[in-house]
């Protein structure tokens, strides 16, 4: 009898409990409601942006904040000039805040709608970004936006009910007690935004644009779709620009140092398996932007007889970081010496540029980087090769720390690294401009924290030493140096009957002598220094090598570098 009872009881709460679930279930929502927003909203990803966009049609513009963080990056606003600049590989685009014209690589073109200011946010109209990049962006009558990238991978849904069944809802929220949005019939996709659904649902895009919900069991998967920004055109900087390339398989390059006036090239001794030569012709003059030149047409004569490609050295002039950051400050003076360099390219018939900027402030770290991404697609358009010279990285601010490497090294097509001055003309204590390990660290660095592709790296090898002298005054020692070239140490060595000692820690070999009552001590550059350095260049696979300077070395380090590069 007991049992029937607890029995009993057990059933009689069950049907209690069962009863209060089916009464306390929601009842699906089946209201419907009509979402409209009060202003323009941009979705990207299935997420919403607010304050991102303005306008519509040909008065559509986008947030150059949101455009920075997910587009472009180095998007380039001057406000006191209400200058917007939009550099890509191949492009280099100059905006005007109110202005309905710009300027497309220097040449003139019209706008659709204006760059415009609004509560201290830079909107920039469509039309520009979706040629300039691969973006499709779509308007929908209730008022959103939705924009795509190229690339971006989109996954598809339908209805997973049968046709006869009739439709099945979108909700404005992820549960039936919420609104329908949207009554998606057969055969029609939704956009997926979560590849897996969340608590049972997923997050959608309806066909009208609208975003909305989906429960587990009403939808079924049907494709996986990669975006095509077709209704932009695409940047023709997607294709590899096309520029002049080194004679031989790597670059083999050498500078030439013009103090004055040009050398006389007929004094000048073969140079077999250079490719490249680049002498020091071009520099800022002053701090409106005007260069100097010393450019010579019949030294890009001579050098185009002997097979050498002529990429002119651009330098800052290193010794006035002010006129430096004077000149990099304004996208106008930017553009005067890129006017400049375009013109000299022409006229002189050059085959690239070399760029050499030295003793920056580290404030002036990203202006360096924009110049160059502003200069870069106007020499390329030229078919100019562009390459710049840094040094390996080091705590220094105004020697190593303003060169984003890595951002340079997107825009260039060699980052040639001047592994050399490890120990500088004034510096306090004597020892080898370049020994090997310090090199290879330098190199390993480039390579490893600034991610520069080793086919756009050419190592520099110095074709000269310092001559160190360490000499007792007031019971300190005072150390001296002067830079010589290879010929002067063999001669040193000869007339003071020296023996090199080779340094395993150093790569190099090393003499010293008594003279005066100081000490004279050499870390040498010849054929093992250099040998050691292009087995660097093999061991990284290396786009090359770049000598300073031409002068310094003898005859037969040429053919040298000839045979163990390539």
């Amino acid at each position: 009898m007991l049992k029937r009872i607890k029995l009993l009881l057990i059933c009689t709460i069950a049907a209690v409990l069962v009863t209060g679930y089916f009464l306390m279930k929601p009842s699906p929502n089946t209201e419907r409601v009509t979402v409209q927003w009060e202003k323009p909203t941009l979705f990207y990803q299935g997420e919403k942006w607010e304050d991102a966009i303005q306008g519509s049609a040909a008065s559509l513009s986008i947030s150059m904040a949101w455009l920075r963080e997910h587009v472009d990056s180095y998007l380039h606003y001057e406000k006191e000039s209400g200058t917007v600049v939009i550099t890509t590989t191949g492009k280099v685009l100059n905006l005007q805040t109110e202005q309905w014209s710009a300027r497309m690589n220097d040449q003139p073109i019209e706008l659709a709608f204006p760059v415009q200011v609004k509560e201290d946010r830079v909107y920039i109209p469509v039309a520009p970004i979706t040629e300039l990049y691969q973006i499709k962006v779509e308007e929908t009558e209730s008022g959103a936006v939705h924009l795509y990238k190229q690339g971006d991978v989109h996954n598809w849904g339908q209805s997973a009910a049968e046709e006869s069944d009739g439709t099945v809802p979108v909700r404005t929220e992820a549960g039936i007690q919420y609104p329908i949005l949207y009554d998606l019939k057969p055969n029609e996709e939704v956009r997926l935004w979560n590849e897996k659904p969340e608590d049972g649902w997923y997050r959608v895009q309806t066909p009208n644009g609208l975003m909305g919900y989906m429960a587990e069991d009403d939808l079924r998967w049907t494709r996986e779709e990669i975006v095509q920004a077709t209704n932009g055109q695409a940047d023709s900087s997607s294709d590899p620009p096309v520029v002049k390339k080194p004679l031989a398989e790597k670059v083999n390059l050498t500078w030439e140092h013009v103090y004055r006036t040009n050398p006389d090239t007929t004094q000048i001794t073969p140079m077999p398996g250079v490719n490249v030569i680049s002498p020091t012709w071009f520099s800022i003059g002053d701090y409106e932007g005007n260069l100097s030149n010393k450019a010579d047409t019949a030294y890009v004569n001579w050098a185009h007889e002997q097979d050498y490609q002529v990429w002119a050295l651009f330098s800052n002039d290193f010794t006035d970081p002010d006129k430096t950051s004077t000149v990099l400050a304004q996208h106008e003076t930017r553009m005067k010496m890129i006017r400049q360099l375009v013109a000299f390219a022409e006229l002189y018939k050059l085959d690239g540029i070399n760029l050499d900027f030295e003793n920056v402030y580290l404030k002036d770290r990203d202006l360096l980087t924009q110049f160059v991404r502003e200069l870069t697609p106007m020499l390329h358009e030229q078919g100019l090769v562009v390459s710049m010279d840094v040094t390996v990285r080091s705590n220094s601010e105004m020697w190593s720390k303003f060169y984003d490497r890595r951002a340079l090294s997107e825009t260039l097509d060699y980052m040639i690294v001047m592994t050399y001055d490890e120990h500088w003309a004034s510096s306090p204590k004597a020892g080898s401009v370049a020994s090997i390990p310090w090199v290879e660290r330098g190199i390993a660095g480039i390579l490893t924290f600034d991610q520069v592709p080793p086919s756009k790296l050419i190592l520099g090898i110095p074709l000269y030493t310092r001559v160190w002298t360490e000499e007792e005054v007031d019971g300190k020692v005072e150390v001296s140096s002067k830079a010589v070239g290879m010929e002067t140490v063999l001669n040193t060595i000869r007339e003071k009957e020296l023996t090199p000692v080779y340094l395993d820690d150093v790569g190099q070999h090393y003499v010293e002598y008594e003279e005066d009552g100081s000490r004279k001590r050499i870390w040498m550059e010849d054929h093992r220094s250099i040998v050691n350095r292009i087995e660097m260049v093999k061991k990284y696979d290396l786009a090359g090598v770049a000598t300073w300077r031409r002068g310094f070395e003898t005859a037969d380090i040429w053919p040298l570098i000839e045979e163990h590069l390539n």
